[in-house]
C-alpha cells in the first residue's frame, strides 16, 4: 500500500527484534528495533538510536519475586503482607525510561519494598527505601541517576502521568456517565447516586480512569461503578461509598481485568473547583486548575482569620505550562514554609496547601509532582530572592525580578566557574513594560558587549557562564 510519505509496503511489516542495541552508525538512520534486553523501541536518527517511548502508564505487572529484576516501562503492583521485598533497577538505563511501583497492599509501612540502583543512584543514593503506606513511587532515569516522583495515588491529574502527557480529561458529572480512556471524573451526587461505566472497547495496557467524591455525598450516595463486562479486582462492580474518596482504575492486560488504587476520603465542606487564567484570591477548599498559557499570574491564598488547622488549598498545572510560564503563589498572612513566595515552574506539577496554625505557615505538599525538580524540597538549590530595583547578581542564585514601576539593572558577576549560572523571572510579568537589562559586567552576553535585554511578558531565562563569556537563554 502506498501513502503521501513516499514509500511502498509489501507484506506484513515485521518489526526487528535485537539482543541488545548495537553501536549506530550512519546506515542505521531511519531502522526502527525492539531492543529485547530493555524491551524498549529504538528508532535510528541521524546522530544516535533514539528510544521511542510513550508517557502513558506503560505494562503493568503484579505477580513479583523478591530480587526480581524491575523492568524499564512498567508498573509494578506490589505485595509485601508476606515479607519485605526488593527489586533492582535496570544496570543500563536509557535517559527518560521509568519505572513505577506501586504499594498494591497498603504494606509498605510494616513491611517495606527496597529498590536496589544496580549501580545507579537514586536520588544520591545507592537504594531507596518505601516505608509509607499506599505511596506511588515513579523513578525515572536522567542520564547521571534515578529521580523519583512520589505521589499517593496513580492518576491522569498528578504530576503528567497521564497517557496524553498532560492532566487527562477533567470531567464534571451529576448523571450517570459512561468513562473514556484518561477520565478524570469529578462527581456531584447531592442530588441522588451517579453510576460510571468504565471503557470496554481498544483498552490498552495501563489504561487509567479517576473518580472522585467532589461534594463528600458519597456515604449517603454510593458511586457503583461498573466494568463494563470486564471485572473490577475479581468483582463486576465497584460500590464507592466514602465520602471525598478518590478511586484509580488502572487496565490490567495481563489480568484482564482494572486495579484499583484507593485515596481515603478527606475531612471537610467540600471542593470548589475553579478554573483560574489570571491573578486569583483563593479559598478554602478550592481545586484551582490553573492555566498559564497566556503568561504568569499569581494566586494568593486566604488570610489566617477564618482559618483552621489542616485547611486545605490545592494547585494544579492545567495545561502542563509552568515550565514556559510560571505560577506565583503567595500568602495573605505568614509564610509558605518560611518563605514569602512559592515559585511553580515545573511543568504538570500539583501542589497542595495545607495551612499549620501553630507555627502561622502553610505547608506545600508535592504529592504526584517531580520532586527531585522543586526549587522548595531541593535543598541544594536556593530559594527565589525578589528584586525591584538595580542589583549585582550572584551565581547560583535565582531572582524574582519586579519591573512594575521601572527598568532593573542586574549586573552579572565579574568572572565564575565554566557552567555556574542564573536564574531570572519575570515576577510582575511586567518586562514587555519595564524590561530587565542584565549587564556582563565587561564580559559579552551572547557574543555582545551590550546589556542583555528581556522584554517579553512573563518571560523566564538563565544565563549560564562558559569561557570567559555569558550565555542567556
Amino acid at each position: 500500500m502506498s501513502n503521501s510519505y513516499g514509500f511502498t509496503m509489501k507484506g506484513a511489516f515485521v518489526l526487528e527484534k535485537v539482543a541488545s542495541l548495537p553501536v549506530w552508525t550512519s546506515a542505521d538512520e531511519g531502522r526502527l528495533v525492539y531492543n529485547q534486553t530493555d524491551k524498549e523501541l529504538y528508532m535510528g536518527t541521524n546522530t544516535r538510536w533514539e528510544m521511542k517511548e510513550s508517557d502513558g502508564y506503560g505494562a503493568t505487572d503484579s505477580v513479583f519475586a523478591n530480587n526480581d529484576a524491575l523492568v524499564a516501562g512498567t508498573i509494578y503492583f506490589i505485595d509485601t503482607t508476606a515479607s519485605s521485598l526488593t527489586g533492582i533497577l535496570p544496570s543500563s538505563p536509557s535517559i527518560g525510561q521509568v519505572v513505577t511501583i506501586v504499594d498494591n497492599a497498603g504494606t509498605f509501612k510494616g513491611r517495606s519494598f527496597y529498590v536496589n540502583g544496580n549501580g545507579k543512584n537514586i536520588m544520591g543514593l545507592t537504594s531507596l527505601k518505601l516505608d509509607v503506606n499506599n505511596v506511588i513511587c515513579k523513578l525515572i532515569y536522567n542520564g547521571t541517576q534515578w529521580i523519583t516522583d512520589m505521589g499517593g495515588t496513580v492518576s491522569a491529574i498528578g504530576g503528567g502521568t497521564s497517557s496524553t502527557g498532560g492532566v487527562g480529561n477533567v470531567i464534571h458529572v451529576t448523571a450517570d456517565y459512561t468513562a473514556n480512556d484518561n477520565d478524570f471524573i469529578f462527581v456531584e451526587a447531592e442530588s441522588g447516586a451517579v453510576a460510571i461505566t468504565l471503557p470496554s472497547s481498544g483498552l490498552a495496557d495501563g489504561t487509567a480512569v479517576s473518580v472522585y467524591d467532589q461534594r463528600g455525598a458519597f456515604t449517603n450516595e454510593p458511586c457503583i461503578v461498573n466494568g463494563n463486562g470486564k471485572n473490577i479486582m475479581g468483582r463486576s462492580t465497584m460500590k464507592i461509598k466514602a465520602n471525598y474518596a478518590k478511586v484509580d482504575f488502572i487496565w490490567e492486560k495481563n489480568d484482564d481485568e482494572w486495579k484499583t488504587v484507593y485515596s481515603t476520603g478527606r475531612l471537610g465542606n467540600s471542593v470548589n473547583v475553579v478554573d483560574v487564567s489570571s491573578n486569583y484570591n483563593a479559598d478554602i477548599d478550592d481545586f484551582i486548575m490553573a492555566d498559564t498559557t497566556a503568561g504568569t499570574f499569581t494566586i494568593t491564598l486566604p488570610t489566617s482569620g477564618y482559618l483552621k488547622d489542616k485547611s486545605k488549598i490545592s494547585v494544579m498545572d492545567q495545561t502542563g505550562m509552568f515550565g514556559s510560564y510560571v505560577l506565583n503563589v503567595i500568602p495573605s498572612d505568614g509564610t509558605i514554609d518560611g518563605d514569602d513566595i512559592l515559585i511553580c515552574d515545573i511543568a504538570g506539577l500539583k501542589v497542595d496547601f495545607v495551612w499549620d496554625s501553630e507555627n502561622a505557615a502553610w505547608k506545600p505538599d508535592f504529592g504526584g509532582s517531580v520532586l527531585s525538580s522543586s526549587s522548595v524540597l531541593n535543598p541544594s538549590y536556593p530559594s527565589w530572592e525578589v528584586k525591584s530595583a538595580d542589583f549585582n547578581a550572584t551565581v547560583g542564585s535565582k531572582y524574582l525580578v519586579d519591573t512594575t514601576t521601572a527598568i532593573v539593572i542586574a549586573t552579572l558577576p565579574a568572572t565564575a566557574n565554566n557552567g555556574q549560572g542564573i536564574s531570572f523571572i519575570d515576577g510582575s510579568n511586567t518586562f514587555d513594560s519595564h524590561a530587565l537589562s542584565i549587564d556582563g559586567n565587561e564580559r559579552d552576553i551572547n557574543g555582545s558587549p551590550s546589556n542583555f535585554i528581556a522584554s517579553t511578558q512573563g518571560q523566564k531565562l538563565e544565563v549560564v557562564y562558559y569561557n570567559g563569556v555569558w550565555i542567556a537563554s
